[in-house]
């Protein structure tokens, strides 16, 4: 698991440096007065110019266990090709800040003014609809992705990969992973239907409308984007709803075999390596999902 930094391991520029910063890279002369952190590497500044006072979001690039980050100048070709291919599918890139004396580079983007998803439908009260919703607004990106001109990304989650990547399962008794690998194989060698993922798809990172309207949200961070099937996502997302609402969440729908591989699949890698801040239900949830995963997976045999 990616390891958190605090910003006692790197500070932030000051606001000076900040304002000076966004002067060079065309943003105008104007006073940065106030500095907010979001989250572990993301800050959002109010950049204040004679005639408007706009908010923007300052990306760093993360610096423990990089494998399973993206660099931000393919973050940002990501953000960029949602926004051209998919408008408000994802935050707008502002471009790329470079202090005096070089040293570190930040990705500024839009601050999206707006309630996340879990603030509107808080998943541990309305699971159900939550990951309906995050559903239908993976699959705009999912289409985009889809596109010949979508950017080639360094991290793809190739089937070799993802068979690749767990040797053995800690699944136990649950399923038999030898017959997890066997069907990933069949069905996503058969489908080899590629496409950007977002790779941290929970009701957090989407900013959706009051209105509730599927497929309608706008998606945030970007730092765990890969390429690879849309079933991962939708894998992802049955998972993360889970965890929130701290019990099995039922998928909408007809599922495949391979999007049921896949979930028994991310419940694996979770048991493998679990959070450290994982709550004390946490394990007894993903043991259920995996459940009936298997259970599903032999109804399709």
């Amino acid at each position: 698991m990616t390891r958190h930094e605090t910003t006692v391991d790197r500070p932030w520029p000051n606001n000076t440096e900040l304002a000076l910063g966004l002067a060079q890279m065309g943003c105008g002369p104007g006073v940065v007065n106030s500095s907010v952190a979001l989250g572990h590497r993301s800050i959002r500044i109010s950049h204040a110019k004679p005639n408007e006072t706009k908010s923007l979001v300052l990306l760093r690039q993360r610096t423990a266990d990089l494998r399973h980050n993206l660099s931000l100048d393919e973050e940002e070709a990501v953000l960029s090709f949602l926004w051209r291919s998919a408008p408000a599918s994802a935050v707008k890139s502002v471009g790329f800040m470079s202090l005096q004396g070089g040293g570190e580079k930040f990705l500024v983007t839009d601050f999206l003014e707006g309630p996340t998803l879990a603030e509107i439908l808080p998943p541990k009260e309305h699971p159900d609809e939550v990951l309906s919703i995050l559903e239908s607004s993976l699959a705009t990106i999912h289409r985009a992705g889809l596109m010949p001109q979508r950017p080639a990304l360094n991290r793809v989650n190739s089937v070799e990969r993802i068979l690749g990547r767990m040797q053995y399962s800690p699944l136990g008794d649950i399923a038999q992973w030898s017959d997890v690998k066997a069907r990933l194989e069949a069905s996503l060698f058969r489908t080899r239907e590629f496409t950007i993922l977002h790779g941290d798809p929970h009701a957090f990172n989407l900013i959706c409308p009051f209105t509730r309207e599927a497929g309608k949200g706008t998606w945030l961070d970007f730092e765990f984007s890969s390429l690879g099937p849309p079933e991962m996502d939708l894998a992802k997302s049955l998972l993360q709803t889970s965890l929130q609402a701290e019990r099995a969440v039922a998928p909408p729908g007809r599922r495949t075999s391979s999007e049921w591989a896949l979930v028994l699949f991310v419940c694996g890698e979770w048991m493998a390596e679990p959070p450290r801040d994982a709550r004390p239900t946490a394990h007894s949830v993903v043991r259920q999902i995996a459940k009936d995963a298997s259970c599903a997976l032999n109804k399709l045999q």
